[in-house]
């Protein structure tokens, strides 16, 4: 390799990693082409770490971590290369696939000077892929309502992976040019014609729908508006309703899938909101997810005065740490505000700041949770999932506070 081609991979790299690299101590000399190779490979290395400590989707899920991402999340950590040379353009720029989730790092490009409003993404493969979060509607490029907006937008969207995992994967999303009238979700529009509600501090499409209306000092409740009189204690001054349109096929349960994405697409064209403009389908071969593990040869069950607690999952991956537990009460009526909230202690020290999600719910009224069965047919009984990030150390004690519940908390030693 000659100089000149190793100066040119070397651009773009921060000084401070060079430096840091030619301070090391040489402890004997090497010939001019060897010497070369060495400076390449460490540039591998280094353009690694520089990827790592670079990447959307790591920031993105250790956004609430006061430790950095350990070596084994970031090895699962999957970067592409992408061009977006055309004046519209998406790609897909990382990807991240923890067990039973997938995270997707994507950038929307938009250089026309009229807006564009990227819809998706959606996924197809072996499984099926449920959108979690990650905006499914957002404007990139031009001007709405007066105020120009970013001709290029990255996001992570996260998805809920049953079924399915490592494998080829299609990755759809579309772009819409908007027909209708952009409005500010914060005054009312004309009812009876389609318009696009845009939130203006956020930069994203909040509904498509044919009017909306806001009415202050107003709350829903049951789906009708009634006088806020603040004795519920928050202010709804306010309340937004929308008067939605009547669809050949409402989107449902499937409407996450790509087949409802596209009968959505042509349901707004035929309803004068936007039409389709350009459609992309990105094949990705997901690789390197991290496996689940279980941390605990036996689950425990744990007696309280008016309550059992009972431990169904307590697993790992590289990247999170799960556990799933259900509370069954003693008494009738015990849970009747909703399912009882724990505080989570690992070796000692809480884990609400670093805690990615933590969702209860009940199972003995016909809902269902995460495939959860009820350990017991009696009463009411609530089923909690706590997930967090992995640190990397091990784990000895995990301590359930309860908030509403009276009594002492829940001691779990481990090993």
């Amino acid at each position: 390799m000659k100089a000149d081609k190793l100066l040119v991979m070397l651009t773009g790299v921060r000084e401070e990693y060079i430096l840091e690299a030619m301070e090391r101590p040489v402890r004997r000399r090497l010939p001019a082409g060897k010497l070369l190779l060495a400076a390449a490979l460490l540039l591998i290395g280094v353009s690694a770490a520089v990827a790592s400590l670079q990447s959307q989707l790591l920031n993105h899920i250790f956004r609430n971590s006061v430790e950095p991402p350990t070596p084994a999340a970031e090895a699962h950590l999957v970067q592409l290369d992408g061009n977006t040379a055309a004046d519209v353009s998406f790609r897909v720029d990382e990807y991240l696939l923890d067990d039973e989730t997938l995270y997707l790092t994507w950038t929307a490009e938009n250089h026309t000077g009229e807006p564009l409003i990227f819809f998706g993404p959606f996924i197809e493969g072996r499984g099926e892929y449920s959108f979690y979060a990650g905006m499914l509607r957002t404007a990139v490029g031009g001007e709405v309502m007066g105020a120009a907006l970013p001709e290029a937008y990255s996001e992570t969207s996260e998805f809920h992976v049953t079924g399915g995992g490592e494998g080829p994967v299609k990755v759809t999303m579309l772009a819409q040019a908007p027909v209708a009238e952009f409005v500010d979700s914060r005054t009312s529009s004309p009812v009876g014609k389609p318009v696009i509600v845009w939130n203006a501090a956020l930069r994203q499409v909040e509904s498509l729908c044919f009017g909306y209306e806001v009415h202050p000092a107003k709350i829903l409740w049951n789906g009708q508006l009634v006088d806020d009189d603040g004795s519920d204690g928050w202010d709804a001054s306010s309340t937004a309703s929308y008067n939605y349109d009547d669809r050949d096929e409402p989107p449902g349960d499937d409407f996450v899938l790509l087949e409802g994405m596209l009968r959505q697409a042509e349901e707004d064209e035929r309803l004068g909101y936007a039409k389709l403009a350009k459609r992309w389908d990105v094949d990705v071969t997901l690789e390197k997810g991290a496996r689940r593990r279980s941390l605990a040869a036996a689950l425990p069950r744990f007696e309280r005065d008016g309550f059992t607690l009972v431990v169904t999952e307590f697993t790992q991956t590289d990247l999170t740490n799960r556990l799933r537990f259900q509370v069954v009460p003693k008494t009738e009526g015990m849970f009747k505000d909703g399912p009882p909230h724990f505080d989570l202690f690992v070796n000692g020290a809480a884990e609400a700041a670093r805690s990615i999600t933590g969702q209860g719910a009940f199972l003995n009224d016909g809902w269902t949770f995460s495939s959860a069965t009820p350990v017991d047919d009696t009463l009411r009984i609530a089923a909690w999932e706590l997930e967090w990030l992995n640190d990397g150390a091990p784990i000895r004690e995990i301590r359930l506070a309860p908030v509403e519940i009276e009594g002492e908390a829940i001691v779990w030693k481990i090993g």
